[in-house]
């Protein structure tokens, strides 16, 4: 502070500063530099496309959760198998996957499947760079592990990365096959939550007596089109209200749909899903499965009772299924105003997806 008022003494007379005009100028810099560190660490501010400047995050948007892939160059093309007569094992290679939550929720607890035909790899172990990724063994193998990562937040746009490496070995092929095609399959099976929020017009004027400008809002449906932050969606939100005596019941169809890469599971059963000996046990009725946790708006919930709901949980036919609840009855006046309020619908559900890379085993020559 003390240099910067040195080199004012400097400036002329008609140019120069006081001391507490200066320091004025210092806290503002201080301060607005304070306020863009605060919105870039906490992503309130991202670049947008079209030269439209930056624009606020939304946590709640977007169709991904969880996020696998093969690092780039890490996956070989080509291993060599030993021979069945030598008395050394094949060489080990490996391989190296990243993992990343994207999503608005977090995963408190997931599990990971490494699947290899088992005549010709050895999966020998895979290493994690975290503390909160710890490899499970099953049988001899040990093909498995269970994982937790945070989602993004408001805080924090970007949700928790994991790099895991796997390390296999070749085993021998048949000594009348040069060379053998192989699949190596990664499939992870988590629980995720999916929040839905808009505003919402209950428009009590159900026979539109009333001159639009006099009201305070008038019902439009609700459409969705850029996901919540999760591969469960609510797509749109339709409501019709329906007038009985000196009451009115809003009745809602809530659309929701699977939107990501993979496939939802009942979500009590994610374990089996990513077991090769718990899948089998799975039927039909455990898959695309979808539950209902929360529907809410003004001071009414569903799980207060307030709103009821025909069935708790969907099962998505062509990806797509659609709940449908009403305010309970007698509770709602037919001579209330319209009135705008937030609409929150909350799901869960348990959430399977896979990558997959082959690999040439090629017997010595």
């Amino acid at each position: 502070m003390s240099s910067r008022i040195h080199h004012t003494r400097h400036i002329p007379r008609e140019q120069s500063f006081s001391y507490s005009e200066l320091i004025m100028v210092v806290a503002l810099l201080i301060i607005l530099a304070l306020l863009l560190q605060a919105c870039q660490a906490g992503g309130l501010l991202r670049k947008g496309g079209g030269g439209k400047g930056p624009q606020p995050y939304k946590l709640h948007a977007g169709t991904e959760a969880l996020s696998m892939s093969f690092v780039k160059g890490s996956f070989p093309s080509l291993v060599t198998a030993p021979s069945p007569s030598a008395s050394s094992d094949g060489v080990p290679f490996s391989f190296t996957v990243e993992i990343e939550n994207k999503g608005a929720a977090d995963i408190p607890e997931g599990y990971m499947t490494l699947a290899v035909e088992k005549d010709y790899l050895n999966v020998v172990s895979w290493n994690t760079y975290e503390a909160d990724m710890a490899p499970i063994a099953i049988g001899e193998s040990g093909e498995r592990a269970v994982f937790s990562l945070p989602g993004r937040t408001e805080v924090d746009p970007y949700g928790k990365q994991e790099f895991v490496t796997f390390t296999l070995k070749p085993l021998p092929i048949d000594p009348k096959t040069e060379q053998h095609v192989s699949t190596v399959i990664l499939t992870a099976c988590y629980k995720y939550q999916t929040t839905a929020s808009s505003e919402l017009c209950i428009d009590t004027d159900i026979y539109q007596r009333t001159d639009p400008k006099q009201k305070a809002c008038a019902f439009k449906p609700l459409s969705f089109s850029s996901g919540q932050g999760g591969p469960v969606a609510v797509t749109s939100v339709d409501v019709k209200t329906v007038q009985d005596g000196d009451y009115l019941t809003p009745y809602f169809t809530i659309t929701v749909k699977n939107v990501g890469k993979g496939q939802a599971v009942e979500k009590n059963k994610i374990e089996s899903a990513c077991s090769s000996t718990g899948y089998s046990s799975l039927t039909v009725a455990d898959f695309n499965k979808v539950t209902l946790d929360e529907v809410a708006f003004s001071k009414y919930t569903f799980s207060s009772g307030a709103i009821r709901c025909d069935a708790p949980t969907v099962q998505l036919r062509d990806n797509e299924g659609k709940f449908r609840c009403h305010l309970r009855p007698n509770i709602l006046l037919k001579d209330q105003s319209s009135f705008l309020t937030s609409l929150v619908v909350q799901l869960s559900y348990g959430y399977t997806q896979s990558i997959s890379s082959p690999i040439t085993i090629e017997k010595i020559t």
